[in-house]
């Protein structure tokens, strides 16, 4: 049998986890829909700076309204779009 305090820092221990897990910069992309703005569903894996660059570039995205990088465990959250290298990579996207 589990006692309520071994139950309570397994559950400590899992939130301890997560939040490392989480503890990172992710990227996201809004672009234009002719619905709306949307985001594309990507793998949580796949939302770093690198592959959101390398997915411009190949086209992967419709017309890009805005990239946000966020930290959800440092409460981190900035307008990226204009940062030179997503700057350069939407230049060669739009010719």
């Amino acid at each position: 049998m589990v006692s309520a305090s071994s139950a309570g820092i397994e559950i400590l221990r899992s939130c301890v986890i997560v939040a490392v897990m989480l503890d990172r910069m992710y990227i996201l992309v809004i672009s234009d829909h002719r619905a709306g703005p949307i985001i594309y569903e990507v793998d949580v894996a796949d939302m770093t700076r690198a592959r959101v660059l390398e997915d411009i570039r190949q086209g992967q995205y419709g017309r890009v309204l805005r990239i946000i990088e966020f930290n959800p465990v440092e409460g981190i959250c900035r307008e990226v779009t204009d940062d030179e290298d997503f700057a350069r990579a939407l230049e060669r996207d739009d010719r």
